[in-house]
């Protein structure tokens, strides 16, 4: 062979390794991502389990938990995330949390899942939920009889809304709730409805209740129990029977307007505010939402002469449900003062402005969790309920929210500072924010044309 033909066999043979080379290259390349991925569900890591009802308060949820996983806070960061989880990196000790939502519907798929969280490969250190009473005693329920006395300590159980009273005493020493308990909510209430009232005390309660909701029937028990404490001449009447047809109106999406029960309750709460010049006439609504603003709207339309009506000293009082913004899509709307609670901080109690109201408690939550998880010691479930006990975050800390976290021995959050009440007064610019020890600030009114549904207790 010439050398022409050699030279260029060698070069033919040189391009051809070079491609094979290339090809190879693109191969691997095209393949690596997925040789190396890991799956997050199955790494190491210790585990949270998000016991929420819907798909959208999940959402909220992990809102909060990239909240405090700002920059700014120094807890940790984000290393993957799917649609139902997050897993996490602390920044000192580097270990990993993955937060897992369950997605469980109703009382029994929630127990069982409970369970089978607890039993399953990477058994939680910690629980969270629910979005309501019924399914968090579900949760603890099953909690404490999973791991009951004699058993390895069960994982905690974090309650970010439910304000049930006896919730804590399903599961005993390993539930810690974020939220207040409508036993302070009804003492703080009842406190403030006195001081607003002033020479006229209630003369006649109506408690609205709702037979069929836990959430209701405990802050109603709540609410009757402080009103005969603190106004013990006042004349108290439970009316459990009004929302008979509210199921009825939930199927049928007809949910806005008052049935005719509640327009009644409406005309006779006014006809007793009108004949009582010398003390004042209160209807507490411990109710949801839709059932509040529909009482709400009944009383708007059934109401006397605007004079008539400034004059009578009707006062509604609500619970927690019933938040800054639906009350502020009543601004300038009502011929009656209503005063609520709200159970987050705002402007008037230093939290940031551009922190929205659903996600405080769950971004305190994931930074308490970061805190005491981010630690060279292995984590159990034990060192972690002994790290809420002894926890305290103050208000003015980099990874607070606008106020302090601690816990009573009980389970109960240690309020530094009073629970934010909410009071809207007819002609009133916007919703006045007044938290004990500071002067009383206005929302920043922002009337919406529905309001929003908050959550269930």
């Amino acid at each position: 062979m010439s050398w022409d033909r050699r030279v260029g066999s060698g070069i033919l043979g040189g391009l051809g390794f070079a491609l094979a080379i290339l090809m190879l290259y693109v191969l691997l390349l095209e393949h690596l991502g997925d040789w190396l991925k890991v799956d997050p569900r199955q790494v190491e890591a210790d585990e949270i389990a998000v016991f929420l009802l819907e798909r959208s308060e999940w959402r909220i949820f992990r809102e909060g938990l990239k909240a405090a996983l700002a920059e700014s806070k120094g807890l940790g960061r984000t290393i993957a995330e799917e649609d139902d989880l997050l897993l996490v990196e602390t920044a000192k000790s580097h270990r990993l949390v993955r937060f897992l939502w369950q997605n469980a519907r109703g009382e029994g798929e929630t127990q069982a899942e409970a369970r089978k969280a607890a039993t399953g490969l990477h058994p939680p250190l910690a629980v969270i939920g629910s979005s309501n009473t019924v399914l968090t005693e579900a949760l603890a329920e099953r909690l404490a009889t999973d791991f009951s006395k004699g058993r390895s300590p069960g994982p905690i159980l974090l309650v970010p809304w439910a304000t049930s009273v006896r919730l804590l005493d399903f599961y005993p020493e390993r539930t810690f709730r974020f939220c207040s308990n409508n036993r302070r909510a009804a003492e703080r209430l009842v406190a403030f409805g006195l001081e607003e009232a002033k020479a006229r005390p209630p003369g006649r309660v109506t408690i609205l209740v709702d037979p069929r909701d836990p959430y209701s029937l405990d802050l109603a028990r709540c609410f009757r129990e402080e009103v005969l404490r603190q106004a013990p001449k006042a004349n108290v009447t439970d009316r459990p029977d009004v929302l008979s047809a509210s199921i009825r109106r939930r199927i049928s999406g007809n949910s806005e307007t008052p049935t005719p029960a509640e327009q009644e309750l409406a005309r006779a709460v006014w006809a007793d505010a009108v004949d009582s010049p010398s003390t004042s006439t209160w209807l507490m609504l411990p109710l949801q939402n839709e059932p509040a603003r529909r009482m709400i709207a009944a009383l708007n339309a059934t109401a006397p002469s605007h004079d008539l009506a400034r004059r009578a000293g009707l006062m509604v009082v609500c619970g927690d449900s019933v938040g800054l913004t639906t009350l502020e899509s009543y601004v300038n709307l009502l011929a009656f003062p209503i005063l609520g609670l709200s159970s987050v901080s705002h402007p008037a109690s230093g939290p940031p402005l551009d922190l929205r109201d659903d996600i405080q408690v769950p971004a305190e939550i994931a930074a308490s969790l970061l805190r005491i998880v981010d630690s060279s010691e292995p984590m159990t479930a034990e060192r972690l309920r002994q790290g809420f006990q002894s926890l305290k975050i103050e208000a003015n800390d980099p990874i607070a929210f606008g106020r302090p976290i601690a816990f009573l021995k009980s389970g109960e959050r240690s309020w530094v500072s009073e629970e934010t009440i909410l009071i809207l007064q007819p002609g009133q610019p916007s919703v006045s924010i007044r938290t004990k020890g500071q002067p009383a600030t206005g929302s920043k009114a922002h009337p919406v044309e529905r309001p929003s549904v908050a959550r269930t207790r």
